[in-house]
């Protein structure tokens, strides 16, 4: 069984790296991941404590690891202080986050043992030969926003606290966006958001050309103590140039409202979600309304299609309308729901078997013509 999983291994990064050359990254120019980052052939994911390898045309799922008689044992203190799996941490952080780009696999690793800071490490696509790119201090890194790469670089939403022994509380919090030139391993803090009253959050994020957008969500206050109630909400949209470093507020209207930016269409333009209550509006950065509903969606960007996923009596309901017009261009109803990656050929949907995860695939086309063919 070793054996195959290792020429299995062998074979499965063959195609990775094939999938993952530097052409194809600067002909897409930015790559997403997170916990988990898909490429042509397959999907890394973390799995507890673990990186795993999903295989879309074996529908197997392997331990990031080609060593022959391992046990894939995580760090342990007492037990394991010296882990030798590939598919682990290298002394005891966590992983959270994961990316392939430029045929390098990137690990994202928060290290609370000692006091809080973000690890990035990069190895070759089969887990081998992790290095240590760069860490930062007195950092903690949220797993809700995306990981960006583009032109050599990496960019990561991460929290700091002003005291640590405070306690990680929302008085303590600041918000950071940071950007990591992956061959240096120079970082640079490029959004810093001082802490006060109340407290202020970035909800999403998107890089496009140049430029972060990202959605901030200014919380506040009134008296002496903290109370839920007294919270006021405003949402601000803001984009920063990142080669003069200019920051441009686009939109502050959005009282009580929360808005996502939730992706790009084919034509470059950034594609928003605003909810308030049960009603969501779907826009463009052109304030154009592509669509608007009452009940909650959830939506994706693939191309110029909007695609959104109701869920009804337990089972997914898809409608997919066109970016440009807003017109319904088909809808379904089938019993899961997906996760679009970023890559041409698949849709991939993630669920949970006794604590593990699991994967399905289809076919774009497939998906699109109306069969319902997850394998």
């Amino acid at each position: 069984m070793k054996k195959v999983i290792t020429v299995l291994l062998a074979v499965l990064f063959c195609f990775a790296v094939a999938s993952c050359d530097e052409g194809k990254e600067e002909k897409s120019l930015i790559k997403t991941g997170r916990d988990f980052c898909a490429v042509e052939n397959g999907v890394f994911f973390i799995d507890n404590e673990n990186m795993k390898f999903y295989d879309f045309e074996t529908r197997q799922i392997v331990y990031l690891c080609n060593k022959a008689n391992c046990n894939h044992e995580p760090y342990r203190s007492e037990t394991n202080p010296l882990p030798t799996c590939d598919s682990v941490a290298m002394k005891g952080e966590g992983i959270i986050g994961v990316m392939a780009y430029n045929n390098t696999l990137y690990w994202v690793m928060s290290d609370m043992a000692q006091k809080p800071s973000v690890c990035v490490y990069e190895s070759k696509l089969d887990g081998s030969g992790k290095k240590l790119v760069t860490s930062i201090d007195g950092l903690t890194m949220t797993n809700y926003l995306p990981i960006f790469c583009a032109n050599g670089k990496m960019y990561l939403h991460q929290k700091s606290f002003e005291n640590w022994d405070a306690g990680a509380n929302e008085e303590n919090e600041r918000e950071r966006i940071h950007c990591i030139d992956l061959k240096s391993g120079k970082s640079e803090c490029l959004l810093d958001i001082e802490a006060g009253k109340g407290y202020s959050r970035v909800t999403s994020m998107y890089l496009k050309n140049n430029e972060m957008y990202y959605v901030l969500r200014n919380c506040g206050y009134d008296g002496e103590e903290y109370e839920y109630s007294d919270m006021t909400s405003d949402v601000e949209i803001h984009k920063l140039d990142l080669q003069t470093k200019e920051k441009t507020i686009l939109s502050a209207d959005g009282k009580d409202d929360y808005d996502l930016l939730i992706g790009i269409s084919s034509e470059g333009e950034l594609i928003y979600n605003n909810r308030k209550g049960n009603k969501q509006k779907i826009y463009n950065e052109s304030n154009t309304v592509i669509a608007e509903y009452e009940a909650y969606a959830t939506p994706y960007i693939d191309g110029d299609k909007l695609i959104l996923n109701f869920v009804d009596g337990g089972k997914s309901r898809y409608e997919i309308k066109s970016l440009t017009t807003g017109e319904l261009i088909d809808e379904f109803i089938c019993n899961t729901t997906a996760i679009w990656s970023d890559t041409d050929k698949w849709f991939i949907s993630m669920g949970t078997t006794g604590g593990d995860r699991t994967f399905s695939v289809i076919d774009k086309d497939d998906f699109y013509s109306g069969k319902i063919a997850w394998h």
